[in-house]
């Protein structure tokens, strides 16, 4: 924190704040003579020299002059130097201006968990300031939750060590460097009664004083939880009619291996009785959880399949179904299906997608074995078990198989089916015609989706089908639609206390990038934080693939190498979805090889994903996923261009154009569009090349989109100069907005009507222009080469590159070509 650290201990009372302040001047000035008044001098100091001032035994300076002081003191220097004032007596009062202000933080003793400034401040008094640091407070805090006793723990070690390994010793729950801490800091001074209570709560979670004294019905309960939390056992407290409990993790670790631990029977029994409590008050999530440890699992399969609704359809409670239904042996019944089915449900809309296959599997065997249900249920469990197949197939980009059983399964069950799971196939559905490009299939998908979802009555599905719709406005529709339907859908997760992390993520990506494609740059970038907290606890390949190209867009307006990071970081989430995040990754990484004017590298990556420029149809012949076939498409078409390849680019692209389906997908369509613009330009057709660009202007604002054409603005600058330019010759006044909108954010207006108009000086390359501005000097080739850290062949090839687009043959008439142009 870059503070040095000062401790006072005040011993005796102090009549008048003249005493005071010379202790105070005695302790903090370094030279015992000062030529200002002790308090100037004191005030200087803090300024001169930042500073934590600790006083402890603050009581014996307990009045309202010496307060005066203080806040005095505390106002003129807070932006330097803090105080910390310990005190067995309440300073609330005595300081409450300074409370109220937001300049003080009142830390009661009884406080059970410290908040970050308040952690850092107690390591700051017991810690040498030189071991510490932001990074290792903040990893002490998280650690150890706030809690005074385990934050302590961390000061002594420190302390003791002078290692900040040590903590992450703690962290890992190092038993036996535990024990003696535990055993000296809290077991030794507590009494007897109180440590067997507590080795009977360290079983559970979470606990209630009158779940404890149901357990233990005598007086003495109440007064040994009331000791327990003034000794700062509890990590947390919350005070109401009925006080909830909880113990440190590390904490219950210790206890429940202490000697004076219950037997099995004993535990047995209190949490049979715990779990019998907890459903009838309501608790159903300790219910379940003690039911589980009295190994009565018949209850904890009833409790947990009439709670599954608000568990996971309301609640996404993934991870907390996950570990119930391990603990809970599989059987042949139709309750014990039920639980597993949602065990396999969890596991595919967690990833574990080898899990959820195994676990289907499961399901399936014990289907057909069991010959006990009556017809009609076996049929609707099939339903349910064939409802999450399709779900794990869609999330492993099966989507053709997906798209035509999807279609069999709503043929056969819907008219049975729960709504519930009739809205996940039809979801899956959505997905899979997406992926083929089967416009009208997901649209209707999508509608009968919504349908369902509604009779089925649940929140945490509603917010996924509304996540799906926005997806499908994105994809097929309208940008400003999307985003006022995902708006509405996160604004409603975040508002309640229901709603489930990973599905507000998903929601703020999609919201994020929708806004970010019609221009809204600063409020997608203020939602990305929220959706990225969250993406790689989510299966929707779509949304993380939305976050990361909005934050490498975002990133690539800062500097190249920011953007270069970003997909680095973005390599650790591909694990977590299907190849196509990859395949995201690897075109973005393209696209900034490309920027830079370094088509080698650009190359080489298209090469690791599969794509080669010379052999484009033979290779694009095996990618049997539609959607994905054609995004490659239009990556080989970009890779032709910048290898000046543009009959070849140009054939493409008109390929991609003559698809039905490339003209249902707005944000598609307007790119391919603007490629298909540069390449006509870079072949002398301006006048196709300004009709195209006029096409993706029509398209683009019927759907909302403006972004595209600023990440895109190499490509399109000279034409939509050319365009205004045009218009103003023919004096024809443009209403377009998306024009009017590019006219000013591009400043065309500021260009003059010159030979530097030209395409051929427009069309350099960032890279290609970097290079420009060396030829001047007496650099030779490889020395230009060690200069931009590139090979001496690709130097060649920006050369051959400059020459042709500057008209000359050699290094002087490029010199000369670039100072007519007045590009040197």
């Amino acid at each position: 924190m870059g503070e040095s650290q000062i401790t006072i201990t005040l011993t005796r009372p102090y009549e008048t704040t003249t005493d005071f302040i010379n202790t105070l001047s005695n302790e903090l000035l370094r030279s015992p003579s000062h030529s200002n008044t002790p308090l100037s001098a004191i005030i200087d100091t803090l300024l001169n020299t930042p500073s934590l001032v600790a006083i402890d035994g603050f009581e014996h300076a307990n009045s309202r002059e010496i307060g005066v002081l203080i806040e005095q003191i505390v106002q003129q220097t807070k932006k330097h130097s803090r105080f910390l004032l310990s005190s067995q007596t309440n300073l609330e009062f005595q300081f409450q201006d300074l409370i109220l202000s937001g300049e003080a933080t009142l830390i009661r003793e009884n406080d059970l968990v410290l908040s970050l400034t308040q952690t850092q401040d107690l390591l700051y008094t017991n810690v040498d300031h030189n071991l510490l640091s932001d990074q290792l407070t903040q990893q002490i805090y998280t650690v150890t939750e706030g809690w005074a006793l385990a934050v302590k723990l961390c000061g002594q070690l420190l302390n003791q060590y002078r290692n900040s390994n040590v903590v992450m010793r703690l962290a890992n729950g190092d038993l036996p460097f535990l024990t003696h801490y535990f055993q000296q800091a809290a077991i030794d001074k507590l009494p007897e009664r109180s440590i067997e209570l507590l080795c009977y709560i360290a079983h559970f979670d979470q606990f209630s004083s009158k779940l404890c004294t149901y357990l233990f019905p005598n007086q003495e309960t109440l007064i040994l939880l009331s000791y327990l939390t003034k000794h700062h056992i509890f990590i947390a407290i919350e005070q109401g009619t009925n006080n909830e409990y909880r113990l440190h993790p590390l904490f219950r670790h210790f206890l429940v291996r202490l000697d004076c631990t219950p037997k099995d029977s004993d535990l047995k029994h209190i949490m049979a009785k715990a779990a019998q409590w907890a459903s009838d008050h309501g608790c159903t999530v300790l219910a379940i959880d003690c039911a589980i440890k009295a190994n009565n699992y018949r209850f904890a399969t009833e409790l947990i399949n009439q709670s599954v609704q608000t568990f996971i359809r309301d609640q996404g409670m993934l991870p907390k179904l996950i570990i119930w239904c391990q603990k809970i042996p599989l059987e042949s019944s139709s309750a014990s299906i039920h639980l597993h089915f949602w065990l396999a449900w969890t596991f595919t809309f967690s990833c574990l997608f080898d899990r959820a296959e195994r676990s289907i599997k499961q399901l399936n065997d014990l289907l057909e074995q069991d010959e006990s249900l009556a017809k009609a249920e076996k049929q609707l469990l099939k339903a349910k078990i064939e409802s999450i197949q399709l779900a794990l197939a869609i999330f492993q980009d099966k989507s053709e198989w997906t798209f035509l059983q999807t279609d069999i399964w709503l043929e056969q069950y819907s008219p049975i089916a729960d709504p519930f799971d009739t809205a996940v196939v039809a979801s899956g559905r959505f997905l899979s015609a997406r992926l083929q490009l089967e416009v009208n299939a997901a649209k209707s998908a999508m509608t009968i989706a919504k349908e369902a979802i509604t009779r089925a009555d649940s929140f945490y599905g509603r917010m996924w089908i509304d996540a799906l719709d926005g997806l499908n406005e994105m994809e097929f529709g309208d940008h400003r639609v999307a985003s006022k339907l995902l708006a509405t859908a996160h604004s409603c997760l975040a508002s309640s206390e229901r709603h489930a992390s990973p599905m507000r993520s998903t929601i703020a990506l999609l919201q994020a990038k929708a806004l970010y494609e019609q221009g809204l740059v600063s409020q997608a970038s203020e939602l990305l934080e929220d959706g990225l907290t969250h993406i790689q606890d989510h299966g929707l390949t779509e949304s993380a693939a939305a976050g990361v190209r909005l934050e490498f867009y975002l990133a690539l307006r800062a500097s190249p190498e920011k953007a270069r990071y970003v997909l680095s970081q973005a390599e650790f989430l591909v694990g977590h979805f299907t190849p196509r995040l990859l395949f995201v990754v690897r075109s973005l990484r393209i696209e900034l090889f490309l920027r830079e004017g370094n088509l080698e590298s650009a190359l080489q990556e298209a090469r690791n994903e599969g794509i080669c420029i010379d052999q484009a149809q033979e290779v694009e012949h095996n990618v049997k996923v539609p959607f994905i076939r054609s995004e490659r498409a239009r990556v080989t078409a970009l890779l032709n261009y910048h290898g000046d390849r543009f009959t070849s680019a140009a054939t493409i692209i008109e390929q991609i154009l003559a698809q039905t389906s490339t003209s249902q997908r707005p944000l598609f369509h307007t790119q391919t569009l603007i490629l298909y613009c540069a390449t006509l330009m870079q072949s002398k057709q301006t006048n196709k090349a300004l009709r195209t660009l006029i096409r993706a202007m029509k398209v683009a604002d019927k759907a909302g989109l403006y972004q595209t054409f600023v990440d895109h603005k190499r490509y399109i600058e000279h034409p939509l100069q050319e365009l205004v330019l045009r218009r103003q010759r023919e004096n024809i006044l443009t209403e377009d907005q998306l024009i009017l909108r590019l006219e000013q954010d591009f400043q065309i207006l500021k260009h003059k009507t010159t030979d530097a108009d030209s395409p051929i000086c427009l069309s350099l390359s960032e890279r290609e222009q970097e290079l420009l501005m060396l030829l001047p000097s007496s650099l030779t080739i490889q020395q230009m080469a060690d200069y931009l850290f590139v090979s001496k062949a690709t130097i060649k090839t920006h050369l051959h590159h400059i020459y042709r687009k500057l008209g000359v043959k050699n290094r002087t008439g490029a010199i000369e070509s670039a100072k007519r142009y007045h590009l040197l």
